[in-house]
């Protein structure tokens, strides 16, 4: 029942709770202006301004009172703020102090720096349950119809751009839009959010299993951020494998760890071994961290045979892999586009 009530309050005031968070960042007099005065010399004032770094303490109560003013909550979400509070905590080292008997958190524009720069606050505050229920603006499926006229799916993802590139981009697997001789299977359709969206460009990796295509409108596409796999941290995979008995492919996601690295990156065959599932179809999907951040790219699924039985692994190609191979320049581009003004010649 909590974590049924917990999803509620993340989808319902997960946003505002960002918002604010962002808002002492940018504007922390502002911030404080909307904290009750409690009188105790502690919470709600600015401490050390100087040095770029500013901090507040502030308690649940006063948060919540923050959101009812700055964004109109009518409800505070008390149990939303201890959980983000808590997550905060736990990954970026906010402060907690016990004062007058009340718990009271420091909020330190330094420590959160990076998420609110990035746009990832809200992820990291709620993880997996607030990214999860947005993965459909992100996650795109992929129609293709190869060279014999059979359909099948895949999945890609936008990404914000990162390494090399800097801008958004339609990641996906070079074998879901190529046959093993190299001709291009047919993209009937590219499907986010409900959207359908065309292949202006795509620009095919040399040496890694990836494309990077450009689309013909970004609107409506939610682009992630990027970031480096580490071992043994928790990974969400996701993407449009097909179903049995359904007409379309549901977005499905699965939770596990990552469990090891092999190759490397000056071969070129750096690859993520994860423990969640995937099936055909899942490839091109992306490999999220706990925090929403693309770490990886869905490859394949391999099986290895010995005395005692069979093992199975889910692969990923790290991020890192990817953007070393663009700055390398191995990659050749492959023109779709339906003329030479919508057709961008750059990954």
């Amino acid at each position: 029942m909590i974590e049924g009530v917990l999803r509620k309050v993340i989808r319902e005031h997960a946003d505002a709770f960002a918002a604010t968070i962002e808002l002492f960042y940018h504007e922390p007099e502002k911030f404080v202006s909307y904290v009750p005065n409690a009188n105790d010399h502690l919470t709600g004032k600015i401490i050390h301004p100087a040095d770029g770094v500013t901090t507040t303490y502030i308690t649940i109560s006063q948060f919540c009172a923050v959101l009812e003013a700055h964004h109109g909550e009518k409800i505070a979400p008390v149990l939303l703020v201890e959980f983000g509070f808590g997550r905060l905590e736990e990954t970026l080292g906010l402060r907690r102090v016990l004062h007058q008997g009340k718990v009271a958190f420091q909020l330190n524009t330094q420590l959160l720096k990076n998420t609110v720069e990035a746009g990832t606050i809200a992820a990291v505050s709620f993880g997996y349950r607030y990214f999860t229920d947005k993965l459909d603006a992100s996650v795109a499926e992929i129609c293709i119809k190869d060279g014999s006229g059979d359909l099948f799916t895949g999945s890609g993802v936008a990404v914000q751009g990162g390494g090399f590139l800097n801008i958004t981009r339609l990641f996906t697997c070079k074998h879901n839009l190529y046959s093993q001789s190299g001709e291009r299977h047919n993209i009937e359709s590219i499907t986010i959010a409900g959207e359908v969206y065309s292949a202006v460009n795509v620009f095919v990796l040399d040496r890694v299993d990836i494309c990077v295509v450009v689309l013909d409108d970004y609107s409506g596409v939610k682009a992630l951020p990027t970031t480096k796999a580490h071992l043994l941290e928790k990974v969400v995979s996701a993407g449009y494998p097909r179903v049995r008995l359904t007409e379309k492919s549901p977005l499905l996601c699965h939770r596990g760890e990552i469990n090891g690295f092999m190759g490397t990156l000056e071969d070129g065959d750096r690859i993520i071994l994860v423990s969640c599932e995937v099936a055909p179809g899942n490839s091109g999907g992306p490999l999220l961290n706990e925090y929403g951040a693309v770490i990886g790219i869905i490859h394949e699924k391999v099986e290895t045979s010995s005395v005692e039985g069979m093992a199975s692994y889910s692969c990923g190609i790290p991020m890192e892999q990817i953007y070393a191979e663009f700055e390398k320049q191995n990659y050749t581009q492959d023109y779709i586009g339906r003329s030479s003004s919508n057709a961008e010649s750059r990954p």
